[in-house]
């Protein structure tokens, strides 16, 4: 029996409503069950879901990549369902035949790209797209020992990326970058004009510990947009102390250190342009006291927002006390951010475990723990990045 297409599109309900509403409905659906399975009902659900107009990335909140370093596990925390996911695509890398067929631990994340250092050797950096599993391996950047690579970070800007390396010896350091557009593919270095100036005003101590030290910049770098649409590159030194990298003025700003009590440990995140330290602070002195029972204080993690105005840290939330764990003396922060989360990994580097994943809300100033579910009970070092589920991102 013949059956015309006026016939099937009367009792399809999908056939009677536009692009546009179309669009709108799948916006409801968690943007994992679109690509694993809407995009392949019919060939006019994929024309819409691929189409220009559909905005599926910018409405979606971030997803969070937790990496066991010891083990070279990974997790993905999906926001949209608040729930762990075990994806395939991290399974499933297409990694680069010289690298071995094995990645390294991550480092950086911008965008929907998350970069990874090679298997054995830093100067081996692989930019992917975890979402759809698209690998490259980026030309070798050598440096000699005596010179030492003391950053890198990377900003992905539509379907471009840049990496940043910063290396050298203090005052002279160098910062290269490596861009997706570069037909090339060179490392180019970028010229660093008031580096001497920016030496020269730290205090005699702080220049004589730089010099001491070979590793005071953390490898992650954070980055963000100028007011003049230039790219800002961020590290913290000397337990502190934040470096920002004008890539167009190729000038340095120095952020003032965060004063208060001592601290265990730092990080900092990027998150709509403003920038957040994460410090896990030591308890005030003395012990509080009530009429049943006496509770030692415990260290606790605090945020502090980056005000440009006043040129100050404010002060801007505390975990509540019942999330507080007995954080060791060693314990170590690494951080990510994206719009309005911020997600804290504490670990021990005394015993190579990890106290607790948390999830900072900046815009609720609210507070949740997150339990990975693992499938073994392994010392481990969990490490933190986020990224966007975005099926463009180019590698």
């Amino acid at each position: 029996m013949h059956v015309d297409a006026e016939t099937i599109s009367s009792s399809n309900p999908w056939e009677k409503l536009d692009d546009a509403m179309v669009e709108r409905l799948f916006l409801l659906i968690p943007i994992s069950e679109i690509f694993a399975h809407c995009q392949f009902v019919s060939k006019r659900w994929n024309s819409v879901i691929h189409s220009p107009t559909f905005s599926i990335v910018s409405k979606r909140p971030p997803w969070f990549i937790i990496f066991d370093v010891a083990n070279s596990n990974c997790l993905v925390y999906d926001m949209e369902v608040s729930d762990y996911r075990r994806p395939c695509f991290i399974d499933n890398f297409r990694i680069p035949t010289e690298l071995g067929g094995k990645l390294g631990h991550p480092f950086a994340s911008s965008g929907g790209l998350v970069c990874f250092f090679g298997p054995s050797e830093i100067e081996n950096l692989i930019v992917c797209n975890p979402f759809r599993g698209l690998v490259r391996s980026l030309p070798k950047f050598c440096v000699t020992k005596k010179e030492y690579v003391r950053g890198i970070a990377i900003h992905a800007l539509g379907s471009n990326y840049k990496v940043f390396i910063v290396h050298g010896i203090w005052p002279d350091l160098g910062m290269n970058f490596f861009s997706s557009e570069d037909k090339e593919g060179n490392w180019i270095q970028l010229p660093l004009n008031n580096l001497k100036q920016v030496y020269e005003s730290m205090s005699l101590l702080q220049r004589e510990v730089l010099n001491d030290d070979n590793d005071l910049v953390q490898f992650k770098g954070v980055t963000s947009l100028g007011k003049e649409g230039q790219i800002l590159v961020y590290f913290i030194i000397l337990k502190g102390i934040i470096l920002c990298f004008d890539t167009l003025k190729y000038t340095i700003c120095k952020y003032p250190r965060l004063l208060g009590r001592e601290f265990v440990a730092i990080d900092m995140a990027v998150c709509c342009g403003k920038v957040y330290l994460v410090v896990l602070m030591e308890p005030l002195v003395g012990i509080s006291t009530s009429t049943s029972h006496v509770e030692i204080p415990r260290r606790t993690l605090r945020i502090w927002e980056f005000a440009d105005e006043s040129r100050e840290w404010k002060h801007t939330s505390a975990m509540p006390s019942n999330m507080c764990q007995e954080y060791d003396i060693e314990a170590h922060l690494i951080c990510a951010g994206h719009d309005d989360y911020i997600m804290v990994c504490i670990n021990s580097t005394h015993d190579n475990i990890f106290h607790q994943i948390l999830l900072y809300n900046i815009k609720k100033n609210t507070w949740s723990e997150l339990v990975p579910d693992f499938d073994d009970d392994n010392l481990r070092i969990v490490w933190g990045y986020c990224f966007k589920p975005d099926i463009d991102a180019k590698v």
